[in-house]
């Protein structure tokens, strides 16, 4: 059996180690969902509580994803046991003061069964979340420009959009957080994502990783309520992100509308430079810079 193991503390990480499974260990989310993507696992056990990328998101996102692989929860409490119950690829959910299933062989069988009927029914499965209009440029052969925004708040995500109206130019596409950003950016392939930074459960700067680590490095820029020079520096740290803008600043349409044409034309001129940069680049390089500016909490 593969199991991939994600952010697991060190008593759970030795039960697993005792048994004769081929076991695949990330310390957080980020690096879980890289593993879970290359190996396609049999199982994965996720820690629910985890910086930046928590085992419910990555639920989320690996279901988005349609990659189907069953992922049995662990946390320190049965708190968020409801929800868990509720995703599609949920299979076990096991309080750590309560461990005696891991060491018993017998339960990763019938995990095994569990995950075969899950790899079925994830498999035949599809999620949309773009609305008729969007299907509806999507579908349509056209020259213009797309742009996806990604915003939770409804104001600004409506600002936006209208701001950025030019339907002869630049076909729109909307999206409330950083999980249905990933999704609609896979889907639609974007020319420019305009994205806030932060957002609840999956904020924009772990979307930007997701998305660099799956190969898909496409233009970004931050929206952000600060010029926080420590904030803009984390972002430029990813290799895909091309610049931010102030939310304060994007009021004037001919100011907005010239920043977003120079930053089309960015991405443009470094589409293949990015592309080289992500077929040389290990994970390791992607998050050493992070890492040193002290992971992605701010």
């Amino acid at each position: 059996m593969r199991i991939v193991a994600i952010g697991l503390p060190t008593e759970i990480s030795e039960i697993i180690s005792t048994h004769d499974f081929d076991v695949t260990y990330a310390v957080d989310g980020i690096i879980g969902i890289r593993e879970i993507v290359a190996r396609i696992p049999d199982l994965a056990i996720v820690n629910i509580k985890m910086d930046h990328l928590g085992g419910l998101a990555l639920a989320r996102v690996l279901a988005r994803l349609r990659v189907p692989v069953p992922i049995v929860f662990v946390s320190e409490s049965e708190e968020a046991l409801p929800t868990a119950q509720k995703l599609a690829n949920f299979t076990d959910f096991i309080v750590i003061p309560r461990l005696a299933s891991l060491t018993d062989e017998s339960y990763y069988k019938e995990i095994s069964k569990t995950g075969k009927a899950l790899k079925a029914a994830l498999g035949n499965k599809t999620q949309c979340p773009l609305s008729i209009e969007e299907w509806t440029s999507l579908m349509a052969p056209s020259g213009r420009k797309r742009i996806l925004i990604v915003e939770d708040d409804p104001i600004s995500r409506k600002l936006l959009t209208m701001l950025l109206d030019k339907p002869d130019e630049i076909e729109i596409y909307t999206a409330e957080n950083g999980l249905d950003g990933l999704f609609k950016a896979l889907l639609v392939s974007p020319d420019l994502i305009l994205t806030d930074m932060s957002m609840p459960e999956v904020d924009g700067l772990t979307m930007s990783q997701i998305m660099y680590l799956l190969g898909k490095a496409y233009p970004i820029v931050f929206l952000t309520a600060t010029s926080d020079e420590n904030i803009v520096r984390k972002a430029r740290n990813l290799k895909s992100v091309i610049g931010y803008l102030v939310k304060g600043d994007m009021g004037n349409k001919v100011v907005l509308m010239r920043a977003i044409q120079d930053y089309i034309k960015k991405a443009e001129e470094s589409a293949e430079a990015s592309k080289k940069a992500y077929k040389k680049a290990s994970l390791e390089t992607l998050l050493s810079s992070i890492s040193e500016e002290g992971g992605l909490d701010f």
